[in-house]
């Protein structure tokens, strides 16, 4: 199936019939990192005020540098459980103490639960039937490829999925046009056609080459074909029939 490209590709997404909501650079996903950070500052924080009035008991000693590294040194301690935190024991010290190794332990956890959220949810996309698989996106491929999955939604063809696979950097570019239920981005390396071809899910009802270039295209149409990827289903994004017929599609 051939999709003229437009004059353009500066079209945005605007899909009736699909609820909007934050998917790809969701900023829930950031709350982890966020507490570790308070968590962290807070942590050096009451070090430095503990171990810094504790040289200076009276409160009226010189503010040096020296003075500054050591407080700040020691403050950093707390991180790894320093045994130096109980030799002393103040209310900032020893809130720095448990503070320090509870930001360890949360550092420790929201890297975990990073990288498990990472694989289930490719393993979530490996799973997909009745989708649509963008391959290669711009803002106008993206709302090609979503009508096509509201389309498929009331017509009762599909769940009004769309995978849009692509390199980092652009995804990262196309970030604020993935904004709809069911619209998932999954980094992927377009070079390989290994890669994306494992990603295309068990059973989509419609695969979408939406690259800019026509040539890229048609080369990926053609390894999609070379690996058995029924071509009625493919849907090329071309400038020149010519390609079209030089893929046999």
């Amino acid at each position: 199936m051939l999709w003229p490209s437009p004059r353009s590709t500066n079209a945005t997404s605007s899909v009736p019939g699909l609820r909007k909501s934050e998917i790809v650079n969701d900023k829930s996903r950031l709350f982890p990192v966020t507490i570790v950070g308070v968590l962290a500052l807070t942590t050096v924080l009451f070090g430095f005020l503990g171990w810094f009035n504790h040289d200076c008991p009276t409160g009226s000693c010189p503010v040096t540098v020296r003075a500054v590294q050591d407080a700040l040194y020691r403050s950093l301690l707390a991180f790894g459980g320093d045994a130096i935190y109980l030799t002393v024991e103040t209310g900032y010290l020893i809130a720095a103490r448990f503070l320090g190794m509870l930001t360890t332990i949360s550092a420790v956890f929201a890297l975990l639960l990073a990288i498990a959220a990472k694989a289930l949810i490719r393993r979530h996309i490996r799973r997909r039937r009745g989708h649509i698989v963008l391959i290669g996106a711009d803002a106008f491929s993206l709302s090609f490829a979503e009508e096509t999955a509201r389309l498929h939604l009331h017509s009762g063809k599909g769940g009004g999925q769309t995978t849009v696979l692509d390199t980092p950097d652009r995804l990262g570019v196309l970030g604020p046009n993935l904004r709809y239920v069911g619209t998932r981005a999954v980094p992927s390396d377009l070079s390989e056609p290994q890669s994306y071809i494992a990603d295309l899910g068990r059973a989509p009802t419609r695969i979408i080459l939406g690259d800019p270039d026509a040539h890229i295209n048609a080369e990926r149409a053609a390894k999609l074909a070379v690996a058995g990827i029924d071509p009625s289903i493919i849907t090329l994004r071309l400038d020149d029939d010519a390609l079209a017929r030089a893929v046999h599609l």
